[in-house]
């Protein structure tokens, strides 16, 4: 049984039979009654099971950011065609275009990188989206599997509690109880405390105090959902959604980790693509065409992007009016309104206020 999954060693304990009683007058006869079976014992150390448990949830937690990692750097890296690559040629044809000025072939060349490297920073961010939809469909795919576990684990705890008080479960129906939450710590890490009878209550977390996910014939339901800055994790129990932050190791742990720095990469790349339209632009305008014209915009951008933050449950909106693209800083704004003075108030990254309004800012 060495490859049976959640399978425990097993110890037979023998007690001896004993012979029967002889009389005043008479010896009993000893012989041959040997011994029998008094119980089959599992061999279980909830102690070593639990650190192996937390041990397995921090290796599936490395394992699923180290892939999601390994696929970032080879979308951004790519040993031919990676961003750098298409910025050093960019600004190498405007070398050539500055070493001949008079020169039309040198100035199609620069026009004809530039479509490359646009091209490029579009096709690197579209890749990136990709994948992190694809790690929000992974966490989605995870936590629907370790859903059913749990349901799974409540209908062996039902079988458990109906086996009485003396605790008379079969061995085999403890070692499926186990094997589930072995398999359910590779999702989430979590805590199991056990009742006489063997039925499992698993708690989030490692501190042993975290919210409840399975308790007796009652679970949790998890769910995850996209907000501003990463994904929520939550649980539903009784027709209560309460987000948790207590999904410390296992696979989920690992995919909200990715999807948080695959969602920052992002946010780079596009700052880096504004930040260099804007100063190569300015430089542009500052030149000359053939025709002793000044130059105008090499590159424009899309614009921005502006999302509701998923706290805001009151019907107000907004609306963003650029009138300035040059005036406009690359780093994200978060606008909040101030109802007791009634005002607009616009945050940089570090929460400081730069700017307020009435009615615009």
């Amino acid at each position: 049984n060495i490859n049976t999954d959640g399978y425990k060693r097993r110890d037979a304990n023998l007690e001896e039979i004993s012979g029967s009683q002889g009389g005043i007058t008479s010896v009993a006869s000893q012989a041959g009654l040997g011994v029998r079976v008094e119980q089959i014992r599992r061999a279980f150390d909830s102690y070593i099971v639990d650190r192996t448990r937390s041990a397995n949830a921090y290796f599936e937690a490395s394992d699923a950011l180290l892939n999601k990692l390994s696929e970032l750097e080879d979308m951004l890296l790519p040993q031919d065609s990676n961003l750098g690559i298409f910025l050093a040629r960019f600004f190498s044809s405007l070398q050539e275009v500055a070493t001949a000025p008079g020169d039309t072939a040198p100035r199609v060349v620069a026009i004809e990188t530039g479509k490359s490297l646009s091209d490029s920073f579009r096709h690197t961010s579209t890749v990136a989206t990709q994948l992190k939809e694809g790690t929000l469909q992974q966490a989605q795919q995870a936590i629907s599997s370790a859903n059913v576990l749990c349901g799974e684990l409540t209908n062996i705890n039902a079988a458990l509690m109906s086996s009485g008080k003396g605790g008379n479960a079969s061995n085999s129906m403890l070692d499926n109880r186990d094997r589930i939450i072995d398999e359910i710590s590779k999702f989430v890490e979590v805590t199991t405390d056990l009742d006489s009878r063997g039925a499992a209550t698993l708690r989030l977390g490692n501190s042993g105090n975290g919210p409840v996910l399975v308790a007796n014939e009652q679970r949790a339901v998890l769910s995850v959902a996209e907000i501003f800055d990463g994904i929520q994790y939550s649980l539903n129990m009784d027709g209560a959604n309460t987000p948790t932050s207590q999904i410390l190791n296992g696979s989920l742990k690992g995919y909200s980790d990715a999807f948080t720095l695959i969602k920052k990469t992002i946010t780079d790349i596009d700052e880096m693509a504004f930040v260099f339209t804007q100063q190569v632009n300015a430089q542009h305008r500052e030149g000359l065409d053939l025709n002793n014209q000044r130059g105008r915009d090499l590159f424009s951008s899309t614009g921005f992007t502006i999302s509701q933050s998923p706290t805001n449950v009151s019907n107000i909106s907004a609306e963003a009016i650029i009138t300035d693209i040059s005036a406009v800083s690359a780093k994200r704004l978060t606008v909040s309104f101030d109802e007791p003075n009634n005002t607009w108030n616009a945050y940089d990254e570090s929460k400081t206020k730069i700017a307020s309004g009435r009615s615009s800012i």
